[in-house]
């Protein structure tokens, strides 16, 4: 945070961990054991926005393709109706 105003860093991790928390609840649900992951690259990460401190965000992540222990999503991240935030993520799953 800079002058009451989230930075672009946050707004990926906040896909990252929104990310992160679908694949603990599937894993859940499943009766799985929850796995770690890592981000194995990020593409065309775009920021039009930046939020305010207390601005509620809305985050939005969607499976685009998962073979084996790669999963790649797309994430956008909204503020009211704005758009504030959005890329593409390849997330490595370790099933150890």
């Amino acid at each position: 945070m800079k002058d009451n105003v989230f930075q672009e860093g946050g707004l990926l991790e906040n896909m990252a961990q929104t990310a992160a928390l679908r694949a603990g609840y599937t894993a859940q649900s499943e009766n799985k054991p929850i796995a770690v992951g890592y981000i194995g690259a990020v593409n065309d990460f775009e920021i039009f926005d930046l939020p305010k401190v207390n601005d509620e965000l809305t985050t939005e992540i969607a499976v685009e393709n998962q073979i084996f222990d790669v999963t790649i999503i797309s994430g956008k991240v909204w503020c009211n109706d704005n758009l504030l935030a959005k890329c593409e993520m390849k997330l490595f799953i370790s099933n150890k």
